[in-house]
């Protein structure tokens, strides 16, 4: 299997740029998109009545592990 992998400074900083160039781009499009959601009416949120009684409760835990994403390759995840 071939590496298609190039790690040179000059792709690292023109993909850099890029990124950055696009990010840079982000704030102007959130606020087009605020202006076009003024005809939307806006929802009220749910509340849960007093005498609300859970079927199920459940807790979540988190904990790091190492999982092989690439080949070869350890990464640590969230489990």
């Amino acid at each position: 299997m071939s590496d298609l992998k190039n790690y040179s400074r000059r792709r690292f900083l023109a993909q850099s740029g890029l990124g950055l160039a696009a990010f840079a781009g982000v704030p102007g499009f959130l606020q087009a998109m605020e202006g076009s959601m003024h005809g939307f009416q806006k929802l009220t949120p749910n509340k849960a009545s007093p005498d609300f009684k859970p079927d199920v409760e459940f807790d979540l835990f988190c904990r790091s592990s190492p999982a092989s994403i690439l080949p070869g390759q350890q990464t640590m995840v969230q489990q």
